[in-house]
C-alpha cells in the first residue's frame, strides 16, 4: 500500500510538473507571436505604412504587448489625425481606425496649410489654394464649410478667391481642375458636394456654374 501511494504522489508530482511546463511553454509561445496582419481604415493622405510607423507597431512585437489605448494616445499626437481607435482580436491581427485631418487649402496669402479641424502649419501641403484675404471671422466658417466638402471633391478645387458683390458679402469664386468656374456663397458652400451631378450634362464642355443663385450653368463660348 505504502508503494503504490509513493507511485502515486510521484505521478501527481510529474503531472503538476508537465503542466506547468505545458502553461508555460503557452504563455511563451503567445509572448513569442508576432502581429501578423494590421489593417489600417480611414486614410488618404497618410499611408498605411505612416501609421503604422507612428503606432509604434512596424517592427511587429508579440499581439501581448500591445496596449491598444497607448497607442491611441500616441497617434492622436499627429498633426494629422483627429482621433484613432484600436482594436485587438488576440489572434495576431490589429486594426487602426484613423479620422484623418486631411489639408483642405493652402493659404497663399500667409504661406501657410489649413488641416481640417483649422490646425495651421507652416508646410505647403495642399494643391487646393486660397488666393486673397478673408476677414477673420469669415475665414474660421470658410473652414468649417471647407472640412465637410467631400474629399473627391476637394480634390477637384484648383483655387478659392474671396469674391463678394453688392448682393453676397460672403461671395466666393472657385476655379476647378478641369478648367470650369462655380460661384457660391458660404450659405450654400455645402452645394458644391453635388458638383459633379450639376456638370456632367455638359460633357467636355467648360463654363461657369453659378451655385450662389439657382445652380444653372453658363457655357464659356470659345
Amino acid at each position: 500500500m505504502k508503494k503504490k501511494r509513493g507511485k502515486l504522489k510521484i505521478k501527481r508530482v510529474l503531472i503538476f510538473i508537465l503542466s506547468l511546463a505545458l502553461i508555460g511553454y503557452i504563455i511563451y509561445s503567445l509572448l513569442d507571436m508576432p502581429i501578423k496582419n494590421i489593417e489600417v481604415k480611414g486614410v488618404d493622405y497618410l499611408s498605411d505604412w505612416e501609421v503604422i510607423k507612428l503606432a509604434k507597431l512596424d517592427n511587429y512585437p508579440s499581439i501581448l504587448t500591445v496596449n491598444p489605448s497607448k497607442i491611441k494616445k500616441r497617434l492622436e499626437k499627429n498633426n494629422y489625425i483627429i482621433s484613432a481607435t484600436v482594436k485587438s482580436n488576440f489572434i495576431s491581427k490589429i486594426t487602426i481606425n484613423i479620422d484623418e485631418n486631411y489639408p483642405i487649402f493652402y493659404d497663399l496669402t500667409s504661406s501657410t496649410t489649413v488641416l481640417k479641424d483649422g490646425t495651421i502649419i507652416p508646410e505647403k501641403e495642399s494643391t487646393t489654394y486660397l488666393t486673397n484675404t478673408v476677414g477673420s471671422t469669415m475665414y474660421k466658417t470658410l473652414i468649417k464649410k471647407m472640412a465637410l466638402v467631400n474629399k473627391d471633391i476637394l480634390t477637384k478645387i484648383s483655387e478659392i478667391t474671396y469674391f463678394p458683390d453688392s448682393v453676397d458679402d460672403e461671395r466666393f469664386y472657385l476655379l476647378m481642375t478641369d478648367g470650369n468656374y462655380v460661384y457660391l456663397t458660404l450659405k450654400k458652400f455645402y452645394l458644391i458636394n453635388d458638383y459633379n451631378s450639376y456638370v456632367k450634362e455638359f460633357g467636355t464642355k467648360k463654363g461657369v456654374l453659378y451655385l450662389n443663385s439657382g445652380g444653372y450653368f453658363k457655357i464659356i463660348e470659345n
